[in-house]
């Protein structure tokens, strides 16, 4: 849905996949878009390289997002039916993009859909996982959320490698133990 000819800006994914779109629906749900597309712009090459900073003669963007992330993204800022995340590691990633590009409509709206997506949902079960993967984000909600369910599981070495989280930072851990001792 990303490949309008007619589009007047290129988000180029961290591995080089091309989004052709508009910079109206990113201007309106992005102040840092906005900002960012009032700059002025450098002259135009007439370059067919999917390395410059034009492409057929539309300004690319290196974006740092992976391809589906990006698209997930873009899913929930132009019309259509959005791509939803299906693990919360992805909700984590998509909500941190939203955080980074300041997108906070969109953030409400994916929390709120996350409060209701089985797949996605806090559990006591995976709540370990997702307090790891909520901090590694810096998705301070989603944390709390994690944080509280857990306060009756026992945090032990045992309990932290049978979650079979990826890797918790120390960081993480360190304010899990803070916040547990000031319950």
């Amino acid at each position: 849905p990303f490949n309008d000819s007619d589009s007047d800006i290129i988000l180029r994914s961290l591995t080089g996949v091309n989004f052709m779109v508009y910079k109206g629906p990113l201007r309106m749900a992005s102040p840092f878009f906005r900002d960012m597309f009032s700059l002025p712009q450098s002259k135009q090459c007439s370059i067919d390289d999917s390395t410059a900073d034009f492409y057929k003669g539309i300004p690319c963007v290196q974006m740092s997002e992976d391809t589906q992330t990006l698209h997930r993204f873009l899913s929930f800022i132009f019309p259509g039916e959005p791509s939803m995340p299906t693990s919360f590691r992805e909700f984590a990633q998509l909500l941190a993009v939203f955080q980074k590009y300041d997108v906070r409509a969109e953030m409400g709206l994916l929390r709120r859909l996350l409060a209701g997506d089985d797949m996605c949902a806090i559990t006591p079960t995976n709540a370990l996982q997702v307090y790891a993967v909520a901090h590694e984000h810096r998705l301070t909600e989603e944390a709390l959320a994690a944080a509280q369910l857990m306060m009756e599981i026992p945090l032990t070495f045992q309990t932290i490698c049978d979650s079979s989280t990826d890797v918790m930072s120390g960081a993480a851990l360190y304010h899990l133990h803070q916040y547990r001792l000031a319950c």
